[in-house]
Parts: structure tokens; C-alpha cells; sequence
């Protein structure tokens, strides 16, 4: 089985034609980068607020990924 990390993903949802932009942070498990980026994005899309349409009030911007050790 292939070993899962600890990741820190931190970004913001933003949106320029409102001005609406909120900031995230979010621990997750996955194999690499790409993976804990897709599951983050994946619970953002699922959990975030929406707009009265069902959609994130923004686009998802990761700004930052940091691989975390646990002990």
C-alpha cells in the first residue's frame, strides 16, 4: 500500500468581478502534492459556501502546499 503524507494546503476562493474572496487553510492525507491538491479542491467544492445556484462564489487558488511529518 503507498504511503500517504500529511499536507498543509493554505489558498483563498476569489472572485474579481464581485470582490468576494475568502481565505483557507486545510490539512489532508495523500500521496503526493497533486493528490492532497485535488482532495482539497474536492472538499472545497463540497463544503465551502454557495452562491443561490449551487456554485463556489469564486475560483480556488492554491497558494501554498507544505508537506508535513508526523511523528
Amino acid at each position: 500500500m503507498p504511503k500517504e503524507s500529511n499536507f498543509k494546503i493554505s489558498g483563498r476562493i476569489k472572485n474579481n468581478q464581485t470582490g468576494y474572496d475568502e481565505d483557507f487553510k486545510l490539512f489532508v492525507k495523500g500521496l503526493d502534492k497533486n493528490h492532497a491538491v485535488m482532495i482539497a479542491k474536492d472538499y472545497l467544492r463540497r463544503n465551502a459556501p454557495v452562491q443561490e445556484d449551487g456554485k463556489l462564489p469564486g475560483n480556488i487558488i492554491i497558494e501554498n502546499i507544505q508537506e508535513k511529518f508526523s511523528s
